[in-house]
């Protein structure tokens, strides 16, 4: 039987940041960094000198800066508990190892052949090694400090409400079922990054498992088969085989992108194929798709609440907690704009970042203008259907409606669809009012 402990993952982090440096650098550029976070409003703490790595503080903090200095590179034991606590990453955790005034040789001739390799292998599974390194003639120890915090706040940003919106999702599930396959629908703004990170909690529970984006797409490029056709390479590893072997193991199947009845009823005709217990996950714009379907499990991720938004759009804008008065305004209207969408949050803090308040004016306006056209483009190209103005919130009716070709069926050029003939019919009495 496949079970997991929904106990255990996710949990919030009591810490923001975890600085380890040992001796040579705890009162010099360990301090610095320290300080540098505190003062963007981050929880951050300094470890590792003397004999205590640290491992409580490591497990309970989201950004991990172990700084490979002489003295740490030079203590078996601690990188010997270092590799452990790494190799036991959690999620929604970063990893940011710096290398200070050493390079990668160096730190393999100081630890020896086989503890490098050991540490190594189970660095890289997490971080790029070689990502940041500072040396004398490289660069300035302020401007690694700045890129380090700014690479640390995007990565918080795009953490924010996500624990509890998987441990939400996760209440869903069905571990210990064995009466059929259990089918959850998720919907709303970041129900993608929310459902993989479920994904990536629970998938080492399953033998065979996956993570298909985009098929609503591929569906109406190469018809219902592709998901057959794909399920097979990706559970099994033997695209001849297929799916009917499925059904002999529990399997975990993400479906993203199912926008449409035809890319719906493709996937609900494979679940009989999996064996019960099995967890299949359909990623969909739309509730109404769903509920109208017999998905009666859903997940409807909400927005951002408003102190969550401001904190994505400082770390976005200023890689800090904190924001200054002077923004206070520009700041409110971006999270008006946004409306709690994470996405469109990271989206407009970042275009806010290095800019003055005026800059930012035009940033926002420019992300207001480029909205509205693929909401309009959206409308007209997958519904088929024309928009009022009333169906438009206030903060686009400032802008022009589009050039719109109306649909006909007889030639003589009226719509032959409810939004444009009433768009017509409100244009025609409002020309007879002026009249």
């Amino acid at each position: 039987m496949v079970t997991f402990n929904l106990s255990v993952e996710p949990k919030p982090f009591t810490n923001d940041v975890v600085i380890i440096s040992d001796k040579d650098t705890r009162w010099g550029f360990g301090g610095t960094l320290l300080k540098a976070f505190q003062l963007c409003g981050f929880r951050a703490v300094l470890v590792g000198a003397g004999n205590e790595l640290g491992r409580k503080e490591i497990e309970e903090s989201m950004v991990v800066i172990p700084v490979f200095s002489m003295d740490l590179v030079s203590s078996p034991d601690h990188l010997e508990e270092l590799a452990t606590v790494v190799d036991e990453k959690r999620m929604c955790q970063m990893f940011l190892p710096f290398l200070y005034k050493l390079e990668l040789k160096d730190v393999r001739y100081l630890m020896g052949g086989k503890l490098f390799e050991k540490f190594y292998e189970v660095l890289t599974k997490v971080t790029d090694l070689t990502g940041f390194r500072f040396g004398d003639g490289v660069t300035y120890e302020y401007q690694c400090v700045e890129k380090i915090v700014q690479v640390s706040a995007k990565h918080a940003a795009s953490t924010i409400g996500v624990i509890p919106r998987v441990t939400e999702a996760m209440l869903l599930l069905s571990p210990e079922s064995d009466n059929g396959v259990n089918v959850v629908g998720v919907v709303g703004p970041g129900k993608e990054t929310i459902t993989r990170k479920v994904y990536e909690v629970i998938a080492p529970s399953f033998p065979a498992h996956c993570f298909l984006p985009d098929v609503g797409e591929k569906i109406r490029e190469h018809g219902p088969e592709y998901l057959q056709n794909m399920l097979g390479p990706y559970m099994l590893g033997n695209s001849q085989e297929g799916v009917p072997f499925i059904r002999h193991e529990k399997v975990l199947a993400v479906l993203d992108c199912i926008d449409s009845l035809d890319s719906l009823k493709a996937a609900l005709g494979l679940t009989p194929r999996f064996a019960p217990g099995s967890q299949v996950f359909i990623i969909a714009p739309d509730i109404t798709l769903l509920e109208n379907n017999g998905i009666e499990k859903v997940y409807e991720v909400k927005g951002l609440d408003k102190t969550s938004a401001y904190q994505v759009l400082c770390l976005e804008a200023f890689s800090s907690m904190n924001m200054s008065f002077k923004y206070m305004d520009i700041i409110s209207r971006a999270e008006t704009c946004a409306d709690g969408n994470p996405c469109a949050l990271k989206a407009i803090g970042s275009s806010f970042r290095g800019k003055t308040i005026a800059e930012c004016e035009i940033a926002l306006d420019e992300y207001k203008r480029i909205h509205y056209s693929e909401l309009i483009e959206s409308m007209i190209g997958e519904n088929n259907w024309i928009p009022s103005f009333g169906d438009i919130s206030e903060e686009y009716t400032e802008y022009d409606m589009p050039d719109v070709e109306l649909a006909s069926d007889d030639g003589s050029g009226m719509g032959n669809f409810l939004g444009s003939s009433t768009l017509l019919s409100q244009a025609n009495m409002q020309d007879v009012e002026a009249a």
